[in-house]
């Protein structure tokens, strides 16, 4: 199941259509194929890279779908995790993307918190897939 998902990375792309071509020169016939995890991974593959080629209305509407799903998901992880007893400091990664910036120059910073802002509110509200909130 694991190999399914990992399918659907792109830094993997050409492995993967470089091992299915072998295999199927091999083996024409799909149904003849003993190990048929290649195959699943290459239709779950091809699932995944393909929203961007349909008519855009549609490939937006799956695309929020997507992104809600990945919000909801977020909310959920952060719900399940024990509260931190105060006092107790979160590790310089876990702070958020602030200790891994350089200082800006003071003309930038308010660009940056609208910036901020924007990326805060990307998972409160999200619109639907007709584009209305």
């Amino acid at each position: 199941m694991v190999d399914m998902v990992l399918a659907t990375d792109m830094a993997i792309h050409f492995d993967l259509l470089k091992r299915f071509a072998a295999q199927s020169e091999e083996q024409p016939d799909l149904s003849a194929w003993t190990d048929q995890s290649l195959l699943f991974m290459m239709l779950l593959h091809l699932a995944d890279i393909a929203n961007p080629s349909r008519p855009f209305h549609l490939a937006r509407g799956w695309a929020e779908r997507v992104i809600q799903e990945f919000c909801e998901q977020v909310s959920l992880a952060r719900e399940s995790q024990p509260s931190r007893p105060t006092g107790v400091q979160r590790p310089p990664l876990a702070q958020g993307r602030a200790n891994r910036r350089p200082p800006r120059a003071a003309a930038a910073a308010p660009r940056a918190r609208r910036a901020t802002r924007r990326r805060k509110a990307t998972c409160r509200s999200r619109p639907s897939a007709s584009g209305r909130r």
